[in-house]
């Protein structure tokens, strides 16, 4: 976990705590615990921060850094489909008694449907190879204006 509880029992500043939120009882974690957790770099939990998808931090502000309890991130990341250890997915399974989503791959859920294009009869239309011409030449302005004039004559 993270030495936050002994810097919130050495009384470091502490924004946004409410009193029923008792930091020895339930394990802090920061954006790097939240990483090594769910086994992603700092940086996209930062990606993920800056784009409003992780909840709301639980404890507020410790020591300049935004703080959550496990089970608010445990949660999130099952219902987003953020769990990729087994056993995370089982601790989350047994806690909420919810199956949980996929492991998403690549930014996206997997889709159970296969693609129109593997089902037989359905997806895009084959084209047919458009027919080869020839090169048009290229005219100059002067030759084609030499042409209509003798055209006109």
């Amino acid at each position: 976990m993270t030495a936050v509880p002994d810097a919130v029992a050495a009384g470091a500043t502490v924004t946004g705590m409410t009193a029923a939120k008792n930091p020895v009882t339930q394990p802090i974690l920061g954006v790097l615990e939240i990483a090594h957790m769910l086994d992603v770099k700092d940086r996209t939990v930062h990606q993920w921060l800056r784009r409003e998808l992780l909840p709301h931090a639980d404890y507020g502000v410790i020591n300049g850094s935004r703080c959550w309890s496990r089970p608010v991130i445990l949660k999130w990341a099952g219902e987003t489909g953020r769990l990729t250890s087994k056993a995370l997915r089982d601790e989350y399974e047994q806690t909420y008694k919810v199956k949980a989503l996929p492991v998403r791959r690549g930014g996206r859920l997997p889709v159970d449907d296969p693609p129109l294009s593997a089902v037989k009869g359905k997806g895009p239309a084959k084209r047919k190879p458009a027919a080869k011409k020839a090169p048009a030449k290229k005219v100059s302005a002067r030759k084609k204006a030499n042409a209509k004039v003798k055209a006109t004559a």
